[in-house]
């Protein structure tokens, strides 16, 4: 993880010291899975391999763009300080689409479906 700070944001830097706080940038804060990860240039994160249907939440904070691919889900890019959510299942990759790394915030939320 990298700690720069350079061409990011105030939010950015923001999230990144609340990475750092929650532990090594990607350790959950609580039971609903929330994290925060930095995302290489052009070399796509996997986040989830076999996750199972959800909400997913990705929250961009820079410096660009990323594209968003759900295996069982949409695929988009997401602007910086854009926030967008998708039903999702299996795998999650997240990839930037400009030069440098970006800081990327994400949340799932299992389905309860009552029948």
């Amino acid at each position: 993880m990298s700690t720069r700070t350079k061409g990011s944001s105030k939010i950015g830097q923001e999230a990144a010291k609340k990475a750092k706080l929650t532990g090594h940038g990607g350790s959950p804060e609580g039971p609903v899975g929330h994290w925060c990860q930095w995302v290489q240039r052009r070399k796509p994160a996997l986040l989830s391999e076999r996750l199972a249907r959800c909400v997913f939440v990705l929250k961009n904070h820079g410096p660009d763009n990323v594209l968003l691919k759900a295996e069982h889900g949409e695929h988009f890019e997401v602007p910086l300080g854009a926030v967008r959510a998708t039903y999702a299942q299996g795998i999650i990759t997240v990839e930037a689409m400009g030069e440098e790394s970006t800081l990327i915030e994400f949340d799932f939320r299992p389905l309860n479906f009552r029948y």
